[in-house]
This record gives structure tokens, sequence and C-alpha cells, in this order.
């Protein structure tokens, strides 16, 4: 027989296509901060390209060595590139090692194309950043560049102007939106167990079901699913007679994936919206097992594990019609904190085209179900110790596909008893497949979340400090094109402080303005996401800070400078 070593399960394409638009903001982002640095490094260079020019190096002298630089540059950075990357595989390997869940075909290291097209990058970069200023610079005349050293040497006006409007922009529109994403991915994957996981093994099952000729893909699922309900109720009698076992119990899926709830109204009229829950079926001495006791109501019983309710796609397995229990944080949030029992709601399962409708939920909804129940939260958030997802819980029959099963094992050595409760699968079926043994306060990994957290920050601290330069860098050039205005205006006895308002007054109006301008499409994005505004504020108000500040301390100093150039000097440079 052929069988998947890991479970394949459908992708949310929206949680895809989010994850996907930050990312090309951010390399939309770094692209324009490393345009701009160029852009700018290339304007201060123009009186050296003249005199060197003057005193007879050939044009192609000047971009070789300028294409030169750009080259080790990019080669620098394509070589730190590469060997940031190597490691992030190395370690993400490890980590799917321990967890059981790396394929041996699977080739997790850098592969030669990766390495030449890294390369090539290199080189395309080197001739962007170093070959194509350089033939500007040097097609200049030379004349009108040796009459500028004095002061600056590119007088971009309002292109100038537009340029500082659009990075500003630029970064406050896609540093929040970056920020917020990210903060929000590690603050749900970051979840802690709120009872005794460390007590617990988990370990998933199913059973390998041959094919006979004439059964269909239905007859084979619920022949296997027959067959695991026999094997796993064997399996928890052994379980339940090993000393070492305080407790055995198994949860399952019985409600396609994806799935949402829909609430009934007080009235008894169904919701006009569905809800995003955690939907998962357990055994009706699941929470005795767990030892988490129930906060209102009543628990689940057989009664609601066999509720006939109709059979879900597929056929494998009858959907839940009795009895459910859910937990805080679905009271909190679904129901604000009202009472949960007596409520009713059901299952509405994703639509094919993955556009939610009132439509598609009157038509493909399952039958009601009714609260009778109120757990804690079995997961809480590191962050706050209180965030959790809304969940609700089915009960099921061990007629399943595939069950992951929990043991409660005593002492203090949990994973002791992996190899005790795989000599007990296979002796009981040979066909029974047990994957993923692991003690269950190991799920998530923390590793994974620690070093994918690293990943976010070290990737956001980098784009920001880019931007913050690239504002710097702007700001400084324009600036220092007002160096000998400056210092005129302080010849015929303007005052200082009037001149330091001038030049302030407009550079915070160029900063201002790209600002504002960031902050409402970063709103509309944040808004448009879902991420919302409001408790993203502090985000889009932490980087409109660093881009004014970066502006403003690159305004200081050729400001400052020009208050200290001679009269008779700006008189004769001017």
């Amino acid at each position: 027989y052929t069988y998947p070593l890991a479970g394949v399960e459908r992708d949310n394409l929206w949680d895809a296509a989010a994850m996907q638009l930050m990312l090309s903001l951010l390399l939309i982002a770094i692209a324009v901060n490393v345009a701009v640095l160029v852009y700018a490094r290339t304007a201060m260079r123009q009186s050296e390209i003249a005199v060197r020019t003057a005193l007879g190096a050939s044009r192609r002298r000047i971009i070789t060595q300028l294409f030169i630089e750009a080259l080790v540059l990019s080669s620098v950075g394509a070589a730190l590139g590469m060997t940031l990357a190597h490691t992030a595989l190395e370690q993400f390997r490890a980590l799917m090692a321990a967890r059981g869940e790396s394929a041996f075909w699977v080739d997790y290291g850098l592969q030669p194309r990766s390495v030449l097209f890294a390369a090539a990058l290199a080189v395309l970069s080197a001739c962007i950043v170093g070959v194509v200023p350089a033939l500007k610079a040097t097609g200049r005349r030379v004349q009108s560049d040796l009459r500028g050293l004095g002061g600056a040497t590119v007088r971009l006006g309002r292109g100038w102007t537009a340029l500082i409007v659009v990075q500003v922009g630029v970064a406050v529109t896609v540093l929040p939106l970056a920020l917020s994403q990210g903060y929000r991915d590690i603050r749900e994957a970051d979840v802690r167990p709120t009872f005794a996981a460390h007590e617990f093994l988990t370990a998933d099952l199913a059973v390998a079901t041959p094919l006979h000729p004439g059964m269909d893909g239905a007859a084979h699922r619920r022949a296997a699913a027959a067959r695991l309900a026999v094997r796993l109720s064997d399996l928890e009698r052994r379980l339940e007679a090993e000393p070492a076992v305080a407790g055995v119990t198994f949860e399952g899926h019985a409600v396609p994936d994806g799935a949402r709830v829909e609430l009934e109204n007080v009235s008894g009229d169904a919701a006009s919206a569905t809800h995003d829950a955690q939907l998962t079926g357990v055994a009706p001495d699941y929470f005795e097992v767990l030892d988490v006791p129930l906060m209102a109501g009543r628990g689940l019983t057989t009664v609601d594990a066999g509720a006939d309710a109709g059979t879900i796609a597929g056929g494998t397995a009858r959907a839940p019609g009795g009895g459910v229990l859910v937990n805080e944080a679905f009271v909190r949030q679904l129901l604000s904190g009202g009472n949960a029992l007596g409520r009713r709601l059901r299952f509405v399962p994703r639509p094919e085209s993955g556009a939610w409708s009132d439509e598609h939920a009157a038509a493909e909804a399952g039958p009601w179900h009714e609260v009778v129940g109120v757990v804690p939260d079995l997961h809480a958030s590191a962050f706050d110790g209180t965030s959790a997802e809304p969940a609700v819980y089915y009960a099921v029959t061990p007629e399943l596909q595939t069950a992951t099963l929990l043991v409660r094992v005593r002492g203090d050595d949990v994973d002791a008893f992996a190899p005790r409760l795989r000599e007990l699968a296979s002796a009981l079926d040979p066909d029974l497949r047990i994957d993923r043994v692991a003690n269950l306060a190991r799920l998530p990994n923390a590793r994974f979340l620690a070093m994918a957290s690293a990943l976010l920050q070290l990737i956001f601290g980098i784009v920001i400090l880019l931007s913050a330069a690239g504002v710097h860098a702007l700001m400084s050039v324009t600036v220092t094109q007002r160096r000998r205005e400056v210092g005129v205006r302080a010849a015929l006895g303007a005052q200082p402080h009037r001149l330091l308002m001038n030049v302030f007054s407009r550079a915070g109006a160029q900063l201002a303005f790209g600002a504002l301008v960031g902050s409402a499409l970063a709103a509309a994005l944040l808004q448009s996401s879902g991420l919302g505004l409001i408790r993203n504020a502090v985000f889009v108000g932490v980087v409109v800070g660093v881009m004014v500040l970066a502006g403003l301390i690159a305004a200081t100093g050729p400001a400052l400078r020009g208050l200290r150039i001679h009269p008779m000097e700006a008189l004769r440079e001017d």
C-alpha cells in the first residue's frame, strides 16, 4: 500500500495571499531604500567624478571602478544572505527531524542553482547600482560639475522633494502592516497549554486497509473507519491495564477542515455571519482524563457522540447532532460574555470557491447543536495568559479515518513510555499505523517559535534601518543643497534661529506630507486585511516617529554647517 507520511491539509488561500502581500511589500520597501541610497551616493560623488575626469581619467575607467565597488558590496551581501539561509535551513532541518516530520527525500540544504541564482543576482545588482549611475554621472559636462565643487552638485528641485515623500510614504505604509502581521502570527502561534500537558503522550493513529476490487473510495473509507474503531477501543483497554497509565482518551475530526460556526440568534433565527473557531471532536471522557473541570453545564456523553444527523462529505463518519461544549474564549469573543448554555450553533463547511455567503450557509450548514457546557481555555497565549482561539468540542465515536491518542502517564519520564506504546500497537495489529509519538507539552515547539520570532525581528529591524538610512540620506542631500543659500542669507543679516526655522519647516513639511500619505495607506491596508488600525496604531506611530526623527537629524548637520560658513566665502561661491 501507499500512504502519506504527513497529513495534507487544504491551505487557506486568504492567509497565503496575506503573507505573500506582506513579503512583497517588504521587498518593495527594501528595493526603494536601496535605490534611494544609491541615488544619494551618486549625487554626492558628482564632484569627485568631475575632478577625476578633468585630471585625465577615462569614462571607461571610472565606470569600471564604480562597477567593481558595487560588485564587491553586492557579493558580500549575497554571501551573507547565503550563509544566513544555510544556517536557518539547518536549524529547520534539525527541528523537523526532532518532531519526526522530516521525510527522507526532502533536502533542506542550499541547492547549487540557488547559489548560482544569488551570484547572478549580485552581478545584476552591481550593474544596476554601479554602471547605470556611473553612465549618467560621467555623461555630464565637466565644467558645470567643477563649478559646483563648493556645494551640492545635483539640483533636483521638486523631483528630490517627491523622492522624500515617496520614501517616507512607502516606509510608513509597508512597515506597520508587516509588523502587525508578524506580531499577530507569533502571538497566535505561541500558545501554552493551561492543563498538565507534560503528563501526556500523544500519537496519531490510522489503520492500513486493503482496497478490494469493486470497492469505491467511500466504501474504502467506511471500512477503514470501522476497522480503526475496533483497534482503537482494543488499544485503549490494553493501555488502561498498564500500571504506568493513568488515563487514555482520543480526539478526531468528523467535521470538514475549514468549517465555520454559525450561531442562532436569541429569537431562533440563524445569524447573518459565520465565525472562525477551532472545531475538535473528542471522546466523551476527554475532559475527565485531562482533569479539566467544567465551568458551567454538563459534559459530553455517548448519546452526544451517537446522535444521527447525517454524514459528512465522504460518508466515513457521522456528523455530531447532540450537545457540544464551548470554551471561555468562545463566550468572550462570540457571545460577548453572555450565557452560552442553551444557545444553538451549527457547522458550515468551507465553500469550494472560498467566498462565504449567507446563501452558502443556508444551503450547506449542518444540523443545530445545543451548547450544554463551558470549559476553560485549554491553550492560552504566552503574551498575556488569556488570549485564546474560540473552540467548540463535539463528541465523536472511534469510527474515524484518523485519531489522535492521548495517554496520561504516571511519573516524570513520560517519553520513556513511547516504546511500550509502539509495542502494544504493533502487537495488536501490524497494520495499525502510529506516527508522531511525542510529549504533548512540546507541541507546538517553543524552539520553532523562538526561531521564527528572531527571524521576523531581524527582517523588520533591517528594513527599518534601511528606511531610516534612506530618509536620512535624502534629507541630508536636500539640506546640503541649501548650504550656500543659508550662508548668503546669514551674510545679509538673517538671524540664525530664523534660518534654522526655515530649513526645518521645509524639511518637516516634506516629512509630514510623506507620513500623512503613508499613514492613510497603512490604515486602509490594516483595515482591509482585518488587522485593525486601532489596535495597531502603535506600530504606525513608531514607524512615523522613526522616519521623522531620522529626517530631522539628517537636516540638523548640514543646516548647522551652513550657519558656520563665512559670509564672504558664501558670497564668492554664489
